[in-house]
């Protein structure tokens, strides 16, 4: 009753240890609760011991991923995992994510610091902007390849989109994460750098995204990522994101070219529809 009162979150016999479930539950129920919650000290002990010991080892793919997919979606998801880094835990669950901890960024875009903390920030503006999960998941792992930089090119990560598409594909390969939400998270991760500058952007380039993207939903759901990433910066929360929605005109006249305007008589030859649509929306995009 009186941790309750106080606001701690506290185990209630050394059993805990026997279900390494329960790790990520305390993590979990902190995302839930909110910043003013905290892990008694027993128990951050506890779950050190558990992490040292390989007791975490144990936790299937399965339940991993129902802890994460209901942390994710909870008021204040980067709890979940600031916790498990209290505990000296999240580099045993969630390895990728640890890394980005060492990933510093340039101050001038990033007064966070690191890949990390924007990752967190991040979840946050994803959570106030009440997104589904898979944009929630998507944005966590968007930033994966900035992981992967070596410490004498930092802070710049270049090529960072592309080569976060492996982590992000072997990261929900682990930890089975459903297909749909895993296929779409690879292209956000792969194409979400171009939202910083969709005003530059060649209309060339749109069509190659559009080709890639190819439903509405996926627009959208790059959209999200933008947005979250342009706001989860520190002293940029409140920045404008009408630039981003300039996406939205660009794939509507792309869907404005019509196989059967451009091929009247129909067409068979695979390079020549290819090359000739793209040429037509090039066009029409260029007009936006």
């Amino acid at each position: 009753k009186q941790d309750l009162f106080d606001k701690v979150l506290r185990h209630t016999s050394e059993a805990f240890a026997e279900d390494p479930v329960r790790v990520l539950r305390v993590a979990r129920f902190r995302a839930r609760f909110g910043p003013e919650w905290a892990v008694a000290k027993e128990t951050r002990f506890l779950i050190k011991g558990m992490a040292k010991h390989g007791v975490l080892d144990e936790l299937t793919p399965e339940r991993i991923w129902k802890e994460l997919s209901r942390a994710l979606m909870e008021p204040f998801p980067r709890l979940f995992f600031d916790t498990l880094l209290q505990c000296d835990a999240l580099h045993k669950l969630f390895p990728e994510v640890y890394k980005l901890l060492a990933a510093l960024e340039g101050l001038y875009w990033h007064p966070e610091g690191n890949a990390y903390e924007h990752t967190m920030l991040c979840l946050t503006v994803a959570a106030k902007m009440n997104y589904s999960l898979a944009t929630r998941y998507r944005v966590l792992v968007h930033d994966f390849g900035k992981g992967l930089t070596p410490f004498n090119l930092l802070p710049s990560h270049h090529g960072h989109d592309i080569n976060g598409v492996a982590v992000a594909e072997a990261f929900g390969n682990r930890l089975k994460v459903p297909s749909n939400i895993l296929t779409s998270s690879l292209k956000t991760t792969r194409h979400h750098m171009l939202m910083h500058n969709l005003d530059t952007l060649k209309a060339k380039t749109f069509v190659k995204l559009f080709d890639d993207l190819k439903t509405p939903e996926a627009v959208q759901a790059l959209y999200e990522v933008g947005v979250c990433d342009e706001r989860g910066r520190l002293g940029y929360e409140n920045n404008a994101i009408d630039q981003l929605s300039l996406i939205f005109s660009k794939y509507a006249a792309y869907k404005s070219v019509r196989f059967d305007d451009v091929f009247p008589h129909g067409e068979t030859d695979p390079e020549k529809i290819k090359a000739t649509m793209a040429r037509e929306r090039i066009k029409v995009i260029n007009n936006v």
